[in-house]
């Protein structure tokens, strides 16, 4: 798990896994549609604005589906939900949604300057495979979007560090126990120590504790909200500190992160399957074999289509060994739309058998 990858010399910016991975996916998907494109005589203009669009769409769209799944269970009781929406400590985001979202807002884009819609969906699904498997990757090494138990002697078993998503699920779940050394109460709960806390630099210690310092210093005590994200980021910063060393409440205890380090390198969650990087290999599979079906189709909208049934007879199967909820006859959420998409995509290309063929020509 490497969250941060590295930092640039001189200015101390992180550069941050998950990010940098995506930012290379939609570069990949870019130069690769951008080719397929001119190989088949289409303006490759639109593309860079078509990525854009359902990089946008997809990251609202993956949203969007979280919330809705999981609002009972991460939103629901928050004395704030809708701001709760908008700030990712509270869950994540769910692929599916923002495939789905990205197609809508592409379909409506390409109907409104007038472009053949098939023969773009080809074009970009093989490149939106091939981002994809880079941004799973991405969420390997931030350790999101994991998998589910495992046998511990399987060769590529994972086991993420202290407070990794996957070790903080494991723990609420009383699959895993920690020592209360590596606890922290608040008011109103007990929680994990956020590793990026405990192996903060002296520096950065020192910084953090001011600004939340200040940050509670000015607030009006007459127009408080509970539900002010910023404030309760304060107030836990300062309890985790106070919670290192109760004798020196009101001082910077770096000192006493020291023996902490130490002890969450002892602990990691137990073996799961590193789903994210079966998703990456599924992908990037997939990018191909489009590419290739892209080469000998004979109609527009066949790889679209192609795409529609690979990607989610592929979900469909990893679905099965994540940790998702399951609801209609033992399926995931996902699982559901991705039986759908599935059996759209099989209906139309069933249609398609029994029409006589012809090649794509596009428009001049």
């Amino acid at each position: 798990m490497y969250p941060v990858l590295f930092e640039i010399p001189g200015l101390g910016l992180p550069i941050r896994s998950y990010p940098f991975m995506i930012l290379l996916g939609m570069f990949a998907a870019l130069f690769t549609a951008r080719r397929r494109a001119k190989r088949v005589g289409l303006d490759d203009d639109p593309i860079p604005t078509m990525l854009v669009l359902a990089a946008l769409a997809g990251i609202i769209g993956c949203r969007i589906m979280y919330v809705l799944h999981y609002w009972q269970r991460d939103f629901a009781h928050l004395a704030n939900p809708i701001a709760a929406i908008f700030n990712l400590q509270y869950g994540g985001a769910e692929l599916l949604g923002g495939v789905i979202l990205a197609i809508l807002v592409l379909l409506i884009y390409l109907r409104i300057r007038r472009l053949p819609i098939l023969h773009y969906f080809d074009i970009l699904a093989p490149s939106m495979l091939l981002a994809q498997g880079f941004g799973r990757i991405g969420c390997f090494l931030f350790g999101c979007c994991w998998g589910g138990p495992c046998p511990a002697d399987l060769p590529w078993a994972v086991q993420f560090p202290y407070a990794s998503p996957p070790f903080r699920a494991q723990w609420e779940e009383e699959q895993l126990k920690v020592p209360d050394d590596l606890l922290v109460k608040y008011s109103d709960s007990t929680e994990l120590y956020p590793r990026e806390f405990l192996m903060l630099h002296e520096p950065d210690y020192h910084r953090i504790l001011q600004q939340a310092r200040r940050s509670l210093e000015k607030r009006d005590p007459t127009t408080i909200d509970p539900a002010d994200l910023r404030l309760q980021m304060a107030e836990k910063t300062l309890a985790m500190n106070s919670a290192l060393n109760p004798l020196t409440p009101d001082q910077d205890n770096f000192a006493a992160l020291g023996p902490k380090q130490q002890l969450v390198r002892q602990y990691h969650s137990h073996p799961i399957h590193p789903v994210q990087l079966y998703s990456a290999l599924g992908a990037f599979l997939l990018a191909w074999l489009l590419a290739e079906i892209f080469r000998r189709r004979t109609r527009p909208g066949t790889v679209f289509l192609w795409f529609m049934v690979l990607y989610s007879a592929g979900r469909i199967v990893l679905e099965q060994i994540r940790t998702e909820p399951r609801h209609w006859l033992g399926f995931s959420a996902s699982s559901l739309i991705a039986l759908a998409m599935l059996l759209i995509g099989s209906t139309l290309l069933l249609r398609r058998h029994y029409h006589t063929t012809r090649p794509p020509v596009p428009p001049s």
